[in-house]
């Protein structure tokens, strides 16, 4: 049986993006969105989840563009769990949205003058 991997989050950026560029020149931009837990039966605010999401090729000038700390955003994408090696020379594991599409929500206001949309990547701008 095949596996499925979707992610589906609402949410505000808890900081300005960070763009940057493979050694091949396609952009990257690392985003962090706050999304909210809601409140419980008693009206008790139950806190907030904060997600790193890596965003890909021209979708990531376009965040980095457009978006700023608590810009609210839309995105669906996959779940990837990676290994890297810390500075101590340590195994380490980190778990991130791989965004496939980010959909800019709120007022044109808070994005200076750019119209409410939706920028999908196309599969040859993701490098998997």
């Amino acid at each position: 049986m095949q596996g499925f991997n979707k992610v589906i989050l609402m949410g505000n950026l808890s900081r300005d993006p960070v763009l940057r560029y493979t050694a091949n020149s396609t952009a990257v931009a690392s985003i962090n969105i706050a999304v909210n837990r809601g409140k419980n039966k008693n009206r008790e605010d139950m806190g907030c989840d904060f997600i790193s999401v890596v965003v890909w090729g021209a979708q990531a000038e376009n965040c980095n563009r457009y978006l700023q700390k608590g810009s609210p955003v839309l995105l669906e994408g996959r779940l990837q769990v990676r290994k890297y090696i810390n500075s101590n020379n340590e195994d380490r594991w980190t778990t991130e949205v791989v965004a496939n599409s980010v959909r800019f929500l709120g007022s044109k206001k808070d994005r200076s003058g750019v119209t409410e949309g939706e920028f999908n990547m196309n599969e040859t701008d993701a490098p998997f």
